[in-house]
């Protein structure tokens, strides 16, 4: 019996497993064009089980860049960067553990994960997902303002949005409009040692805040790109790590500038 043979038996296993105690997922690839989930290919609905690993035993070159599960389901008809957004339904005692459950009534976040490694012999691992945001990239030309001089805009209005067409991402003019909706996830880490204002009465260290994209066609996250989620709060990347092998996406490295407004 090759690696193949067994992988995919191990699939089926773990695929009995996710239909007897896994939630209900509706799981979605990359479109050719819109926003998550909406314009995204439906490719069914699933049950799955997931729980969190230690990082140390992944192959993951970020520590703590990302939150990683083991993921019972039978990934043999999906590809890495498929996403599963739980779709239970609302808490009923002995039936459904969705809203009231698992995840708050009216939040803007979702409880969803990245297929980020099918390897042979393995589990297959998953990256916690659980909101959407726009990315936007700083213009390289000035503004032109409506007396013809030239101005450089720092707002978000006059950044080039990240657009999906044609089944790639790409950037758009500065200031043509907003960006397609991609899913991210965010968590925040321990605070840096260092202060803004040095032993001043009130004032916290600064917090680290760490960010997880799935693979997205044509686009490669760079530093100084931006993240502004649906809540109105804006993070801008200080780092980043790109992994196309082993748990493949994106874990940076953000500074929060606007904090949330909805």
């Amino acid at each position: 019996m090759g690696y193949g043979e067994l992988q995919q038996r191990i699939d089926r296993k773990l695929g009995t497993v996710g239909r007897r105690i896994g939630q209900p997922f509706s799981v979605y690839r990359c479109g050719t064009a819109g926003d998550f989930p909406g314009d995204w290919q439906y490719l069914g609905d699933v049950n799955a089980f997931h729980h969190r690993i230690p990082l140390a035993k992944n192959e993951v070159a970020v520590e703590r860049g990302d939150i990683l599960y083991n993921l019972y389901v039978d990934a043999g008809q999906y590809l890495l960067g498929d996403i599963f957004i739980c779709s239970d339904l609302p808490f009923v005692p002995g039936s459904y553990y969705g809203t009231g459950a698992t995840i708050l009534p009216n939040t803007l976040q979702m409880n969803a994960f990245v297929l980020a490694a099918h390897m042979p012999a393995r589990i297959p691992l998953a990256c916690r997902v659980d909101r959407r945001c726009q990315v936007r990239r700083p213009s390289v030309a000035p503004k032109t303002l409506s007396d013809g001089s030239p101005y450089w805009d720092e707002t978000a209005e006059n950044d080039q949005p990240l657009v999906l067409s044609g089944g790639s991402y790409a950037f758009a003019a500065a200031g043509s409009g907003p960006g397609s909706w991609i899913p991210v996830g965010l968590q925040s880490v321990t605070r840096r040692s260092d202060y803004p204002l040095a032993k001043e009465p009130g004032i916290v260290r600064t917090i680290a805040w760490l960010a997880y994209l799935p693979p997205l066609p044509g686009y490669e996250a760079s530093e100084g790109d931006a993240l502004l989620m649906e809540d109105g709060s804006r993070y801008v990347m200080l780092g980043s790590f790109n992994q196309e092998v082993g748990v493949v996406g994106s874990q940076i490295v953000c500074d929060r500038k606007i904090s949330q407004t909805a």
